[in-house]
């Protein structure tokens, strides 16, 4: 009767101990993060597959070595941009970023305008970076 009682109870604490596991392995997938320049914040979100930068100044130079978000680029789908001053080497930050199918501004820009997953600036319609469709 013991030996029946002690594998009852066994079984049980089994059973919560694995039901515990698969519903902590099953939470969402991790965020990535960091910095990308003076008071410039990144997040990677491999379940939606979003880049999002977050700023107020430029960017870091990545011009000659990549970009923290670069071992994600084929898996970035979407990117949000801040309105901060781009240049041409802040498009080689973006260079990994093979998958991306939508760029946006993260608010109205007086500086640049997104057409066809390209951003653009304004006064000199300079593409600046420029995405599959």
């Amino acid at each position: 009767m013991k030996t029946k009682r002690f594998l009852r109870i066994t079984l049980i604490i089994m059973m919560v101990m694995l039901s515990t596991y698969i519903i902590s392995t099953s939470t969402s997938a991790e965020v990535y993060e960091g910095e990308c320049g003076p008071q410039q914040h990144w997040t990677f979100n491999p379940e939606t597959g979003v880049l999002e930068i977050k700023g107020k100044y430029q960017l870091y130079d990545y011009s000659k070595t990549p970009a923290p978000w670069a071992p994600y680029g084929e898996q970035i789908k979407e990117l949000i941009l801040p309105n901060i001053f781009y240049d041409d080497e802040d498009s080689m930050a973006f260079v990994t970023l093979i998958n991306c199918e939508k760029v946006t501004l993260s608010e109205d820009s007086s500086r640049y305008y997104v057409e066809k997953n390209c951003l653009i600036e304004k006064t000199t319609n300079k593409l600046l970076l420029g995405f599959k469709n």
